[in-house]
């Protein structure tokens, strides 16, 4: 049997996740819906690239620069993250 996920889920998702003090499940799902990035990119991402409206990355797989926008959704959701982990250092991974 298929199952699908209706794309106007994916934001409740996200907010129970958050609601329920899983910020980095949260992040980590959010980096996958809103940049489609692939894990190993999502799990190089620093704060201060998800902080940023438009980031650069580095895509590990391919050695290929990529300029990504964030959606004021997302945006807005990367800093709640932040603000709620406490995060000191933007320079340091957001999953590692």
């Amino acid at each position: 049997m298929e199952t699908s996920f209706e794309w106007e889920n994916i934001t409740e998702v996200i907010d129970n996740f958050y609601q329920e003090g899983n910020y980095k499940t949260s992040l980590f799902i959010g980096c996958g819906a809103f940049l489609g990035l692939e894990v190993q990119d999502i799990l190089d991402l620093t704060w201060a690239q998800l902080l940023s409206k438009k980031p650069n990355i580095k895509l590990i797989s391919t050695g290929e620069s990529l300029q990504l926008n964030l959606s004021n959704y997302f945006l807005n959701h990367v800093m709640k993250c932040h603000e709620s982990m406490k995060i000191k250092d933007d320079s340091q991974k957001c999953f590692r």
